[in-house]
C-alpha cells in the first residue's frame, strides 16, 4: 500500500493519502486541525468527491454514454491515485487518477483526474481539482472537497483526535480574532463554533433526506440578513447545510472563545456544504462543491443534474479552493 505524502512548508504541514487521494493531516503550528476519523461518528477525514457531489436516485443515472451507478460522492474516493510530481522543497504534491474497464462499469467514461495539494502561504493548502477529458463523448461530472475539522479546535478534541499533533495554543493572528490563552481552547464546545461570511445576507437552504435526495418543499431562510449562523448538532439533523452563491465565495468557521477557525475560499465553486454526522459527533466538514445531490424534481438523466460541467473531448476543467488555517 503507497506510503501517504507529507508537506511541509513553513508553519504548515500536511499529509495525503494516495488511497482516494486524501487530506490526512492539516496541521498548523503542530496543531492538527483536521479531523482524524472514529467510525464511531464518520471514519472519513476529507475524501475527493468525483465525477458525482452526493447521490443519484436509487444509485443510478442514464447517460448517454450508458448507465452510471455509483454510491454518494461517486467514485474517485475508492481507488489509488498515483502521485505524478512532488515539489523540490515538499510543499506540494499532484494525484492523477485514469479511467479503467472498472471504473467505466460504474461511469461509462475515459477521463483523467490530477488533484494538487499546495501549501501556498503560511497557513494556507490549496486543493486543486484538474478534470481532462481523454474519451470521444462529451465528459458530463461535477467536483466537491470534503475537509472535515475538530469541532472545537482546542486542546480537548487535539488530545481525542490529533494522532501526532500537539494541542492548540494561542490562536494565530487571524484578521478580527484576539490571541487568547489556551485554556479558551480547552473550555469551548461544540456550540462555541459560528459559521462567518463576508457580509451580511440572506439565502433560502434545501432539505437534504435520509434517502439522500433535495427537496425544496420545507425550504428555509438561513441566514437571515445576517454575517454569523450559530451552529449546534441539531444543525444537522437533516444532513448538509448547502449554501448557494455565497458572498465572495468565503466562509469562515470560527471558535467563538479560542478564535481558532478554519476559512474556505472557493471560487469557481457555486455550493458549499456544511455538515456533520448526525450523532453529535466531533467535527464539522465544510464543502466546496461544483454540483449538488440529485433533488427529487429532477429526472434521471446525468447530464441534467444541477451544476453538472459538460466537457468536450480533450478539454481540462480546473478549479481550485483555498483553507487556511488560524
Amino acid at each position: 500500500m503507497p506510503e501517504p505524502v507529507s508537506l511541509h512548508h513553513g508553519r504548515l504541514s500536511a499529509a495525503v493519502d494516495p488511497m482516494g487521494a486524501q487530506l490526512l493531516s492539516l496541521q498548523l503550528d503542530g496543531c492538527e486541525y483536521l479531523w482524524q476519523g472514529d467510525p464511531r461518528f464518520w471514519a472519513r477525514r476529507a475524501p475527493v468527491l468525483f465525477p458525482i457531489v452526493g447521490s443519484l436516485r436509487d444509485g443510478r443515472a442514464e447517460s448517454a454514454q450508458g448507465p452510471c451507478v455509483m454510491g454518494r460522492h461517486g467514485i474517485a474516493r475508492n481507488y489509488d491515485h498515483a502521485v505524478v510530481d512532488r515539489a523540490a522543497d515538499g510543499s506540494s504534491v499532484t494525484f492523477e487518477l485514469r479511467d479503467s474497464a472498472e471504473t467505466r462499469a460504474a461511469y461509462p467514461y475515459g477521463f483523467k483526474l490530477n488533484m494538487t495539494y499546495a501549501i501556498t502561504g503560511e497557513a494556507t493548502l490549496s486543493q486543486t481539482f484538474r478534470v481532462t477529458n481523454t474519451g470521444d463523448a462529451t465528459l458530463p461530472f461535477c467536483v466537491g472537497g470534503h475537509p472535515a475539522f475538530n469541532v472545537p479546535m482546542g486542546a480537548s478534541s487535539q488530545v481525542a483526535h490529533a494522532g501526532e499533533g500537539e494541542p492548540c495554543g494561542e490562536a494565530s493572528g487571524a484578521p478580527g480574532t484576539a490571541r487568547v490563552p489556551q485554556s479558551a481552547a480547552a473550555e469551548e464546545a461544540f456550540e462555541d463554533y459560528v459559521l462567518k461570511f463576508a457580509r451580511p445576507w440572506s439565502c433560502t437552504l434545501p432539505v437534504i433526506g435520509e434517502d439522500g435526495l433535495m427537496s425544496w418543499d420545507n425550504a428555509f431562510e438561513c441566514p437571515q440578513g445576517s454575517d454569523t449562523v450559530p451552529i449546534t448538532h441539531a444543525s444537522f439533523a437533516h444532513d448538509a447545510l448547502m449554501f448557494t452563491d455565497v458572498p465572495d465565495s468565503v466562509l469562515t468557521l470560527l471558535g467563538t472563545k479560542s478564535g481558532h477557525g478554519v476559512r474556505v475560499e472557493f471560487p469557481g465553486f457555486p455550493y458549499i456544504g456544511v455538515w456533520s454526522a448526525a450523532n453529535d459527533a466531533p467535527f464539522v466538514a465544510l464543502e466546496p462543491w461544483s454540483g449538488h445531490t440529485t433533488a427529487h424534481d429532477e429526472d434521471d438523466v446525468f447530464e441534467h443534474k444541477a451544476g453538472m460541467t459538460l466537457l468536450a473531448p480533450g478539454e481540462t476543467n480546473e478549479r481550485t479552493f483555498r483553507l487556511t488555517l488560524f
